[in-house]
């Protein structure tokens, strides 16, 4: 996505914009592998803003809480029910 149409995202109120997801070999397992080799290597594509709500969301909680579920319930989602786990390898399936 381009910085562009991240931010027209944003003035929407939408703060997670969509991203292609392509399966390819020599990828990621998980969607957590991506983002900690992306947040450690490259300069992110959001805006500040984002980037700050991503800092809280970590600092908060809101990740441990949303790992927890997946162990807990087998549950990728609090309303949808989204393509793959977060924590979960890919290799387990989709979320049901």
């Amino acid at each position: 996505m381009t910085v562009e149409e991240i931010q027209e995202y944003e003035e929407l109120g939408i703060y997670a914009p969509i991203v292609p997801f392509k399966w390819q070999t020599g990828g990621y397992s998980t969607w957590n592998e991506c983002y900690d080799h992306v947040s450690k290597t490259q300069q992110s594509p959001v805006t500040p803003k984002t980037q700050e709500l991503l800092k809280n969301f970590f600092a908060k909680g809101g990740y441990n809480f949303l790992k927890q579920i997946e162990e807990d319930f087998n549950c990728a989602g609090i309303c949808d029910v989204p393509l793959f786990f977060m924590t979960k390898n890919i290799s387990e399936g989709s979320p049901k």
